[in-house]
């Protein structure tokens, strides 16, 4: 779907490949779907080498982007990857209903909403199971919890870190009296000398949602917005309901500050201030251009999705406000996913499970794919399935 602009060919030997010159075949097999090409590999070396190559499996990404949907329905629950056609490329069977995912990568971090609907994370290249995700031991009173864990990939190491939050603070009492705590952990996956075992964490500088659009992990830092319960419209409450809370996943420690987020940097030292019940169930958290995005559903204005780059540290650029065709409410259930090269942006409709693509050069949409209701979370597939474990 994106445009790829500047990129050098592989050299690899085509001993076998009719004749065809190293370009030519370069093109043609760019042009065919994942789905396909992998069975197309199988044809020969030549075009096994040339499919394998990062410089082409990039190419072919850019160009044929893929999500990852969790499937559920009474006889079947999935992991699905997905292109933007809705056509399947890959699915992996689990073995009991989830609800949500985050994606680092070639794997991704399923998890159900109840105690008893552990997590697990899969590697979806190599079509296996990693690792299951049990609930820590001292917070299993908790009857119900949204999303606790949450995947990320660290790029200085190479390592993948699933860190964990209870949903909701836990009451401690100890010599300074009574307070609430939010209990949080991490874990590194693979043969990280640990076990696979948790490691207590200091609690968050204030309490974190646990909403699975309300947290995301940006080049190995995780973000999350502070819990509906520290961003109340109470006039004892000073927290603005974008503030977002950071955690270092390299280091394993939070940043003392929060993040101010792009609403209320716009109004600070002024007289106005954000109003929760007006903001703070239309603001979200997600992942583009490699940039963190505050996603603000402005419906009582003129109906827009603003999608505002964190292009420093503490500077927000609005860069895209996006209008419906139909009428204000339409953008309520939608969800930026993937910003192609050409500029169009790929958006999810959770509520009527319609694939979209905006231009916002002419201010255009169009349908790319209707899929299945029992498709019920979606987030962009951020691995290579050509060339697994290829950095994007």
């Amino acid at each position: 779907m994106g445009t790829v602009l500047h990129r050098n060919k592989p050299a690899v030997a085509l001993a076998d490949s009719g004749g065809l010159p190293t370009d030519v075949l370069f093109e043609v097999l760019l042009r065919f779907p994942a789905k396909v090409l992998c069975r197309l590999r199988l044809v020969c070396r030549s075009w096994r080498s040339l499919t394998s190559d990062p410089i082409f499996a990039r190419a072919h990404a850019s160009r044929h982007p893929l999500v990852t949907v969790i499937y559920f329905s009474v006889s079947s629950h999935e992991v699905r990857v997905v292109d933007l056609s809705g056509n399947i490329v890959k699915r992996m069977p689990l073995a009991q209903p989830n609800y949500a995912m985050t994606t680092q990568l070639d794997m991704v971090c399923v998890t159900g909403v109840f105690i008893q609907n552990p997590g697990s994370v899969l590697d979806l290249a190599a079509g296996e199971a990693v690792t299951a995700l049990s609930f820590r031991d001292d917070v299993r009173g908790t009857s119900e919890v949204i999303s606790p864990f949450l995947l990320g990939h660290v790029p200085s190491t190479g390592e993948y870190k699933v860190f964990y939050s209870d949903a909701r603070a836990v009451t401690v009492y100890g010599e300074e009296g009574v307070h609430a705590v939010q209990v949080c952990s991490v874990t590194t996956l693979g043969d990280s000398g640990d076990g696979g075992r948790w490691r207590a964490k200091p609690s968050p500088p204030a309490q974190i949602a646990s909403s699975p659009r309300e947290r995301v992990v940006v080049i190995g830092v995780a973000y999350f917005l502070l819990s509906m319960r520290c961003t109340g419209n109470n006039p004892t409450n000073n927290v603005e309901p974008d503030a977002i809370a950071v955690f270092d996943l390299a280091a394993e420690e939070w940043r003392p500050a929060t993040l101010q987020g792009p609403l209320s940097s716009r109004l600070a030292g002024g007289n106005q201030k954000l109003v929760y019940e007006e903001h703070r169930h239309n603001i979200q958290l997600a992942a583009m251009d490699g940039c963190l995005v505050t996603v603000h559903h402005n419906h009582r204005q003129n109906g827009s999705m603003d999608l505002w780059f964190l292009v420093d540290k503490e500077l927000w650029n609005k860069r895209y406000s996006i209008r419906s065709a139909t009428h204000c409410y339409a953008l309520r259930t939608s969800y930026p996913l993937l910003l192609l090269d050409d500029g169009r942006i790929v958006i999810w409709d959770e509520g009527v499970h319609v694939l979209r693509v905006y231009d916002p050069r002419i201010n255009k949409w169009a349908d790319l794919a209707t899929l299945e209701t029992y498709y019920v979370f979606m987030n962009m597939y951020q691995g290579n399935l050509l060339c697994p474990g290829l950095p994007g």
